[in-house]
């Protein structure tokens, strides 16, 4: 089983209880679709681009087995730059 075919069907019981219905419904594909993708057919590029979008996936993940499975917000990002700006901050004020 190619690995695209065990990320999409890992996909559809983390985010889909496995239920391929509502897989489709969400990434508005057909049932039949999604089935075949979990069987082993390699989806097109335009469904794995819907699939990293919306549920904000790493394409590198996704395709190249590398990185972590979500996307990292840049905003998430930002804000445990600072988190940790202050914390060495705060350990400089200790040692004080």
């Amino acid at each position: 089983m190619e690995d695209i075919t065990l990320k999409i069907n890992e996909i559809a019981i983390e985010y889909y209880s496995g239920n391929n219905s509502k897989f489709a419904k969400a990434m508005n594909t057909s049932e039949a679709n999604i089935r075949n993708y979990r069987n082993g057919t390699i989806p097109k590029i335009d469904f794995i681009i819907k699939l990293s979008e919306k549920l904000k996936i790493s394409l590198d993940w996704l395709l190249l087995n590398k990185g972590n499975k979500n996307k990292l917000n840049y905003e998430n990002v930002d804000l445990y730059e600072r988190l940790n700006d202050l914390e060495k901050k705060v350990e400089f004020l200790q040692i004080k």
